[in-house]
């Protein structure tokens, strides 16, 4: 597991260094903003061509700190187990006690490392940005998605039907978000 957003982005960099010579996108959900995020300036400031667009979802400006309850709990108190439990249940797939208590420990090493995060750019990010909040979000509300992102990027916002946890089942919508980005 990488202990940093910046040691993951120079990781993922490095292994898709080759392939940035042609159109491509990065897309993330979530907790996984400000990897992307980290991703796109260790694009930019090895000089390759900047992702085509980057689609956020479920993730609002991130010079405002961090979105959705667990990045807010202290951490003393987490029943990560509880959590992740919950977390299976949500998506259909109850998760074994054997696993639990290791998801739970992923779980909660997620959350430090997402904890020292901060977005510290002084200039536009390189490339555009779509912004995708949920009609029905229970975790990043599509009113807290959709502001405030016009200060770091070029942004187009986009509010699609569903649930926080839909974006996993990519629905025609956000398939036809995507293409519509690549084609641009």
């Amino acid at each position: 597991m990488h202990q940093s957003h910046a040691a993951f982005a120079e990781d993922l960099v490095a292994a898709i260094g080759p392939y940035t010579d042609r159109r491509y996108a990065i897309t993330a959900h979530c907790g996984a903003v400000p990897y992307a995020l980290e991703t796109v300036w260790r694009v930019h400031s090895l000089g390759l061509a900047p992702p085509v667009r980057l689609l956020a979802s479920s993730w609002g400006a991130p010079q405002r700190g961090l979105y959705g309850r667990l990045n807010h709990i202290d951490l003393s108190t987490l029943d990560g187990i509880a959590e992740v439990k919950a977390m299976g249940a949500r998506l259909g797939r109850p998760v074994p006690d054997d696993l639990a208590d290791l998801l739970a420990d992923v779980l909660e090493e997620e959350l430090r490392i997402q904890r020292g995060y901060h977005y510290r750019a002084e200039k536009p990010l390189p490339c555009p940005v779509t912004v995708v909040g949920w009609s029905e979000d229970d975790v990043v509300p599509d009113r807290e998605v959709h502001q405030g992102w016009e200060e770091v990027a070029k942004v187009r916002h986009e509010t699609l039907d569903g649930r926080h946890r839909d974006y996993l089942s990519c629905p025609p919508a956000l398939r036809e978000v995507l293409l519509r980005d690549l084609e641009a």
